[in-house]
């Protein structure tokens, strides 16, 4: 079994003090393909500004792993995994 392409473990994420996640879990492996769905306001957005590293938005807990690496909290995000979130194919 190939590594696991992303990773979100147990995140938890405010913005101005307001948590909107609340322990947040993913696994992506590679060639799969997710689809978020919810109402206004599940938080699916905050988590596209968590994962792209968008400085508004604060991690209080949990981690995100890309490709083997930890990556969690940092402010720009390598082209790969944004790539990757656009829905581009990687190998």
């Amino acid at each position: 079994m190939s590594e696991q392409l992303l990773q979100i473990n147990q995140i938890h994420a405010d913005i101005e003090e307001k948590e909107i996640l609340h322990g947040v879990s993913l696994n992506i492996n590679p060639g799969e393909t997710h689809v978020l769905m919810g109402p206004n306001g599940a938080g699916k957005s905050t988590l596209g500004h968590v994962l792209m590293g968008n400085p508004k938005y604060h991690i209080s807990s949990g981690n995100i792993i890309f490709k083997g690496n930890d990556i969690t909290g940092e402010s720009m995000l390598s082209g790969c995994l944004q790539d990757f979130l656009r829905g581009r194919v990687l190998q």
